[in-house]
């Protein structure tokens, strides 16, 4: 193309472009052939096809050139051959590459030459449709061979123009007014950065709505109690019709129909759920505080919520008051329901954030649970919470006790279970084999509340999970059975404390002892 359009600078046109004088030399040097029926062109020429009269071949080759591939005006001869008819060439030799066929559809000469008078040729995306030619290309090739010179692109510099700005993903001149169209493309020229930005602005709406889910049950449930206090206190003053107005336009929800509450409490609850698998580990009081609000708005908007019953039931038993988690669950019993199979031998507690148990009572609760999977997750939530009051009180001193009473507890069903806490040498010790698989061991996840350096695990029974949060620099696990490799990888990798791992010399794969040397230092032992 930019040789047409230097020609086309010099004043020349081509009149018989098509692909049998499109040459690829042996170094990719493109080059336009056969200049045979080219013509000069002027301003003076155009105007009247007798003053060049001088060019005799060039006369003759007015009326000549490839059907399917030369312009309508090439063939009436009413005018003059201009830049416009090597544009239409240069619109059928792009339609030839990408399809393979003539822009016209004919088999013979005057067939071709009938389509090209009375007709523009059809989209690719029409004719090819297995091609899936890209929308913008096909407007590119259907500007080039319009009927009429004037509907065509005015030089070949705007169809190169526009053929640059296909390739680079920006608007051409045919779509520059559709602002929509413009934005995916720069979408598409910067994916990453666009990408980049969506995962950013849903962090940010995924924050602000639990915030303001949040701050919309604190409000409610204030406003729940002002509508209370001015039903107590107010009745001489306000009548009965004009609290319910109040209570009306502070509950807008009560007007939903039962589904749109249900869907909201439902989705109240899932939002329990994230926070209980992640926040609570970490701000244990605050999570619970949330759970609790967001269970009890829940339950008020679906009073048959199942699990919102559970998870009010559940932050009274992390509280310790099982008295109030025997009530929530007063329907259910312990052959249905999991939670009470984990508490049905515990004594009944009321114990509350303000007023908690001793460390005595806090160890025999853990002692008297039952430690089913779920068992080993509530006991741990219990002495997070438990720990995280104590720790601010300026009191609070000496919780290996509690630790050592979740691990003995959790491991009673393990056979030879042993727990041995060295205080002074800052080291633990546990052992014990897991013979009966469906019986879940100790969890590590407590161990972060021991000041620790070295961990020995013996025999076959530990899981690892919460071993990321164990304060540990030395892991000797050269007394343990293999540990299947996917746990190593998941459980033992970039520990942010953990040094050096001792393994028994042979027990795992050239693989799994490559991936650990890149983290830590391994010794081995015979």
């Amino acid at each position: 193309m930019i040789a047409i359009e230097h020609a086309h600078s010099k004043g020349i046109i081509h009149l018989d472009l098509k692909p049998e004088n499109i040459q690829l030399y042996s170094f990719s040097e493109i080059v336009v052939c056969d200049w045979g029926m080219g013509q000069k062109i002027s301003a003076s020429e155009i105007s009247s096809l007798i003053e060049i009269s001088d060019f005799s071949e060039a006369t003759e080759s007015t009326i000549g050139g490839t059907p399917g591939f030369m312009a309508p005006e090439q063939i009436r001869q009413d005018e003059t051959p201009a830049e416009g008819a090597d544009i239409y060439g240069l619109g059928a030799l792009l339609y030839y590459l990408v399809c393979g066929e003539r822009c016209h559809e004919g088999k013979s000469a005057e067939a071709l030459i009938k389509s090209t008078l009375e007709n523009t040729p059809r989209e690719l995306r029409e004719r090819f449709p297995n091609l899936k030619t890209s929308k913008t290309l096909d407007r590119i090739i259907q500007r080039c061979l319009q009927l009429k010179v004037c509907d065509r692109y005015q030089s070949v510099k705007a169809i190169i123009d526009d053929l640059r700005s296909f390739i680079k993903l920006r608007p051409t001149s045919l779509e520059k007014e559709n602002k929509l169209f413009c934005a995916w493309l720069f979408y598409k020229r910067q994916n990453l950065l666009c990408n980049l930005a969506l995962v950013i602005l849903l962090t940010v709406s995924l924050s602000i709505n639990w915030f303001s889910q949040r701050i919309q049950a604190e409000t409610q449930q204030r406003q729940l109690q002002e509508v209370r206090a001015l039903k107590a206190e107010n009745k001489a003053l306000l009548a009965e019709d004009e609290i319910q107005r109040k209570i009306k336009e502070i509950f807008k929800i009560r007007d939903q129909s039962r589904e749109q509450k249900k869907a909201k409490a439902d989705e109240l609850n899932e939002l329990v759920v994230s926070i209980k698998s992640r926040t609570v580990y970490v701000k244990t009081m605050e999570a619970v505080s949330i759970m609790e609000d967001l269970s009890s708005l829940a339950l008020t908007l679906d009073p048959d919520s199942h699990m919102a019953k559970h998870q009010i039931a559940e932050v009274h038993f992390i509280q310790l008051n099982t008295a109030k988690t025997k009530k929530m669950l007063k329907h259910y019993t312990p052959d249905s329901d999991e939670l009470l199979q984990v508490f049905q031998d515990c004594p009944s507690l009321k114990f509350t954030r303000h007023k908690r148990p001793s460390k005595q009572q806090v160890i025999d609760f853990l002692k008297a649970m039952n430690y089913n999977e779920v068992g080993h997750i509530l006991a741990q939530r219990v002495v997070l919470y438990d720990y995280e009051i104590r720790s601010r009180s300026r009191k609070f001193k000496g919780y290996e006790g509690v630790i050592q009473a979740y691990f003995e507890a959790g491991g009673k069903a393990i056979q030879s279970f042993a727990y041995d806490y060295n205080k002074a040498a800052r080291h633990l010790t546990l052992e014990g084999n897991n013979e009966d698989k469906n019986n879940p061991p100790p969890r590590l996840f407590l161990t972060r509340f021991l000041d620790l350096d070295t961990l020995v695990l013996k025999g076959d029974f530990c899981n690892l999970m919460g071993l990321t949060n164990a304060k540990i620099t030395t892991l000797d696990l050269s007394q343990h059975m293999p540990i299947p490799t996917i746990k190593m990888n998941h459980c033992l990798t970039n520990h942010p404390t953990l040094k050096t791992i001792i393994l028994k010399d042979g027990s795992y794969p050239e693989s799994v002892i490559k991936r650990l040397s890149s983290f830590y230092e391994l010794k081995f032992v015979p």
